[in-house]
């Protein structure tokens, strides 16, 4: 008997080792593929977190860029208004509501015109 596991033990332990071998091969194959694709994973999330930083930045310009753009159409108007020549008639009522809708911004509420408007009118006294 002893010599029939002597015989057979020799054997087994290479096969063992053989299969030990085997698997610490392929779990240290797969720990590699793993680490190589949270690698490329955390590129792509680097690369898309970067793109989303340039999209902010892009909005944000062409945010303040119509903001701009706004403002100067704005100032333009309020020019071609106050240049042409019938600039301080009114349109009756409707004129001096819409002027006093107007004055109500923040924009002209400190313009003379609107001055003018929160001025009481001492030619026509109350009764």
């Amino acid at each position: 008997m002893k010599t029939l596991l002597s015989a057979l033990g020799k054997p087994i332990v290479w096969y063992s080792l053989a299969v030990l071998v085997a698997v610490l091969l392929v779990v240290g194959q797969c720990n590699s593929r793993n680490k190589l694709r949270a690698s490329v994973a955390n590129q792509e999330v680097a690369e898309a977190q970067a793109g989303l930083g340039q999209s902010a930045a892009e909005k944000t310009a062409e945010v303040t860029d119509l903001e701009r753009q706004s403002a100067q159409t704005e100032r333009a108007n309020r020019e071609a208004i106050q240049n042409a020549g019938n600039a301080n008639e009114t349109a009756g009522e409707a004129g001096d509501r819409g002027r006093a809708a107007l004055c109500r911004r923040v924009q002209y509420r400190d313009t003379p015109q609107c001055a003018q408007l929160r001025q009481p009118d001492r030619s026509n006294p109350p009764r």
